[in-house]
């Protein structure tokens, strides 16, 4: 089904950036989530599991030669175990979450890289990513009361809230590009949303039009603001799962520079689960560059 119409100036919405070809560079790589958990820390990038345990490892690739391939996880042979495609919305940056099996036996520790490719096949430094398998402890040792139970040797760190991004891009002046607002998980779903994008220096970029997804419906609005460099996104009566793409945002550059692109969640809906609670995540603003 086709969107609800937006009341925003004409605009061509194209997910193909219109970037200005520059010399090659190769990508640059962070890794933001392993296990489930943030990282903060080179020490993030060890975790002990349980063996045969499945795990989620969340990277963030940039590239500001717009050309953005793959993301990949390869053992210590340099053998790929999973990979993901960056989309034509993501040649400048390309966020993606892939999965490795831990070892099926404890005590073992393996190494993984984690590496961003472009279409040239210059890749980013590696970052090493550490895996000690650790049997389950067993509950409940009931022996003698006080003076055994040291309950844990490691704290269990809090699970990262869900992560709302917007791409980063490029377009030259005059030129237009769509950079894709996304969150990266909703474990209990997603049924609404509203949230303002706002660019923080208009005199370089403004937002030229919105383009929900289809599977979003009929329940979806955008009012823009003038001097066009605010947007209010809504979104009603959803029901969607991770990872989402909440809205294709289209900016058209205005003069030389760079501004950041500013999301902000503080408003009456906020972002809502399946059961319309409001969710409490991690914001990433935007960057648009005009060379």
């Amino acid at each position: 089904s086709t969107p609800t119409p937006m009341p925003l100036p004409t605009a061509t919405q194209t997910l193909t950036p219109t970037a200005t070809p520059v010399p090659n560079s190769p990508p640059t790589l962070i890794v933001l989530e392993f296990d489930d958990f943030t990282v903060k820390s080179e020490q993030d990038l060890i975790r002990e599991v349980r063996p045969d345990e499945e795990i989620d490892v969340l990277l963030r690739a940039n590239d500001e030669d717009d050309n953005l391939s793959h993301l990949i996880l390869r053992d210590r042979r340099g053998d790929e175990v999973a990979s993901l495609e960056c989309l034509e919305s993501q040649l400048s940056q390309c966020t993606g979450r892939l999965k490795i099996t831990a070892p099926d036996r404890s005590d073992k520790t393996v190494e993984f890289s984690a590496v961003a490719v472009d279409r040239r096949q210059a890749e980013s430094a590696p970052i090493l990513l550490t895996i000690i398998t650790k049997k389950k402890s067993a509950g409940g040792g009931g022996g003698g009361g006080g003076g055994g139970g040291s309950s844990s040797s490691k704290s269990t760190p809090t699970p990262a809230p869900p992560l709302v991004w917007l791409e980063k891009g490029q377009t030259t002046v005059g030129g237009t590009i769509s950079l894709a607002l996304s969150i990266n998980k909703v474990p209990n779903g997603l049924s609404g949303f509203e949230l303002i994008v706002t660019v923080k220096d208009p005199t370089i970029a403004t937002i030229s039009a919105v383009a929900f997804p289809p599977e979003f419906g009929v329940f979806t609005h955008a009012l823009l603001f003038p001097p066009f460099s605010e947007v209010r996104l809504f979104a009603a009566n959803i029901s969607q799962v991770d990872p989402v793409v909440l809205a294709l945002i289209t900016f058209e550059g205005l003069n030389q520079g760079v501004t950041s692109i500013e999301v902000s969640d503080n408003t009456a809906l906020g972002i809502q689960d399946g059961s319309s609670n409001i969710m409490n995540v991690s914001i990433t603003n935007g960057e648009l560059t005009v060379p």
